[in-house]
């Protein structure tokens, strides 16, 4: 029984080794030598046979997945009230990406949404690992940028709430929601400042909208932003006032009708169509222009709208790969401008009307 002891600690420690923030580790991995000394030490007072260790490794397995569980189950706390509603009273929420800026396994859920709760202390060590090398992940800076330019403008057309909300950091749409509920708000349009288009299929999992619906809630989603004349007019201009010239340029998207969109406004000034070359893989772009002799590549991440991760260190591995073979500068993400607050005030005032 005191062997299966050290088998339960041994699980906990494994999972908390592998998905705590990095200034915990060495407190769990010194518990876990310590407790090994113990086991070494103590081992003539146990008995240990074959059986005693299959039903070890059997707890061993419950506890990791129970702490696995524990730490990376979905917290829902939110309260809302639905007496204060107000049929005068409506909200703006402005949803954007964002990412954690520091590693911490609750924000590290939302990289992990489609990963088995089982294996997700796994993937999280390696979401660790690249944030040890970043330091410090900026992404939400922008984006605050942009929403501060977009609340100034919609709050000085009508009095709206006006709330932030973020796919992979806090405060959550449900978050966000839940404050406007309980504020009175019986109207709330959310400005999709994302690359995605169905953003209520993709947050119905976390968001009761039937329960808002049925307590008098009326909810609108905006279009991606990214499906606006203005967000195409601001990336044709940043690649036709880039100092260099290019023979290859790679959108990096999975909206093929954005970036075609893009490419024939392009066309009117590169004159030349097999320049552009439209794919979800940023790698498979960079094979593509190096296998028709191309010197210099630009890629243009259509779908990253502030500067995270992906931008700051997927996307630079892949290009060094292929530095001695080819030039590669990159547009990594929206970036801030002008342009992008009206891109979100469009998609606001036609869902407002």
């Amino acid at each position: 029984m005191l062997l299966h002891l050290f088998f339960l600690l041994w699980g906990i420690l494994i999972c908390l080794i592998l998905s705590a923030p990095p200034s915990y580790i060495p407190l769990f991995v010194y518990i876990f030598i310590i407790s090994i000394a113990i086991l070494i030490s103590a081992k003539k007072l146990l008995c240990i046979h074959k059986k005693c260790i299959i039903y070890g490794i059997i707890v061993f397995i419950f506890s990791y997945l129970l702490s696995s569980y524990v730490i990376f189950k979905p917290h829902n706390n939110n309260f809302m009230n639905f007496s204060t509603i107000s049929s005068d009273k409506k909200a703006v929420i402005f949803f954007c990406e964002g990412e954690m800026e520091k590693y911490t396994p609750y924000y590290a859920n939302a990289f992990l949404e489609r990963v088995p709760f089982y294996i997700k202390p796994i993937f999280s060590y390696r979401i660790k690992k690249i944030y040890s090398e970043l330091e410090i992940n900026n992404k939400n800076n922008t984006l605050n940028l942009v929403a501060r330019d977009v609340k100034s403008s919609i709050l000085s057309y009508k009095p709206y709430y006006f709330y932030i909300a973020y796919s992979g950091y806090t405060p959550t749409l449900n978050d966000a929601i839940t404050y406007a509920v309980n504020d009175g708000c019986s109207e709330i349009i959310v400005i999709n400042y994302t690359p995605y288009e169905n953003i209520f299929e993709i947050t119905k999992k976390y968001v009761d909208y039937n329960k808002l619906t049925s307590n008098g809630i009326n909810i609108k989603f905006t279009k991606s932003v990214q499906d606006t004349g203005e967000f195409h007019q601001y990336i044709v201009e940043k690649i036709i006032n880039m100092p260099a010239k290019f023979d290859g340029i790679i959108f990096i998207t999975k909206n093929n009708e954005n970036a075609t969109s893009i490419k024939t406004q392009l066309n009117e000034y590169y004159r030349k169509d097999d320049i552009f070359y439209i794919t979800d893989n940023f790698e498979n772009g960079i094979k593509h222009f190096i296998n028709k002799g191309c010197n210099n590549i630009l890629y243009v991440s259509l779908d990253e709208s502030s500067s995270g991760i992906t931008a700051e260190y997927f996307y630079p591995k892949i290009a060094l790969k292929y530095s001695d073979k080819i030039n590669i500068v990159g547009i990594k993400d929206w970036g801030y401008d002008k342009l992008l607050v009206k891109a979100s005030i469009r998609c606001f005032l036609e869902k407002e009307k």
